[in-house]
């Protein structure tokens, strides 16, 4: 990769502290991996955090806007960005970190359609999707693993935050791991299926956690978190 600079920036005086715990070879790759990121609200942290790590080549996808109940823990969430596009908020601040990088944003969000556009040439998936859009998770997955590509699968959820890593040979599908998706998610059936998926991955309860409120919030796609669960979900 050739020094990259635009005034007073260059690519390698930005990520030289990274240098000692990467490798030079390490980060020239990292430079060229692909991310393709679902979902940029609450796992906005981690597109950043990549960024910041020195991954250049972003698809970020989201088709909501910030509101204010996102401001308790989104790092895109302020008051000059309430109301706008949540991926294009984070193309914007990756853009300021690194100007060099390449981010595609689809403000449609991922789709049933457009799965396989928007995972075709990515190295690696991000699954930070919503739990009421469980058959586009299920579609992202079965996608990705059609194409070699491993998932990673990070929640947030009340104190904490969790990591699934999916390979795509050794791991199970998205059904045998989590099982078939009900048709009609706002079923009892569905409401369940979302519940248990939020809930595979929470290995302990906090203290203090009112079980079946947080049930019930999570069948309404607002389960419980605060700020400290999606920055961990980063480091994760």
């Amino acid at each position: 990769m050739t020094l990259v600079q635009e005034g007073q920036w260059n690519y390698w005086q930005s990520f030289d502290r990274n240098i000692g715990i990467l490798t030079r070879d390490e980060q020239e790759r990292i430079s060229e991996v692909v991310v393709a990121q679902a979902g940029t609200g609450g796992n906005s942290d981690v597109a950043l955090t990549l960024a910041q790590m020195g991954f250049r080549k972003f698809r970020l996808a989201d088709p909501d806007v910030f509101e204010a109940s996102n401001m308790n823990r989104q790092l895109g969430a302020t008051i000059d960005t309430l109301g706008r596009n949540k991926a294009q908020v984070i193309a914007e601040e990756i853009l300021r970190m690194n100007p060099d990088a390449e981010v595609q944003v689809f403000e449609e969000g991922v789709t049933l359609e457009n799965v396989h556009e928007f995972l075709d040439g990515a190295d690696l998936v991000v699954d930070g999707l919503d739990s009421h859009v469980m058959h586009v998770r299920k579609a992202l997955f079965d996608t990705a693993r059609s194409l070699g590509q491993p998932v990673f699968s990070s929640p947030a959820t009340g104190w904490g935050a969790a990591l699934g890593v999916f390979d795509p040979v050794r791991s199970p599908s998205f059904t045998e791991f989590f099982g078939e998706v009900p048709e009609d998610l706002r079923s009892l059936e569905g409401e369940r299926f979302v519940v248990d998926f939020v809930f595979r991955f929470i290995s302990s309860l906090p203290t203090g956690l009112d079980l079946e409120f947080a049930k019930s919030r999570a069948r309404e796609g607002k389960n419980p978190v605060v700020a400290a669960a999606c920055r961990q979900n980063a480091a994760l």
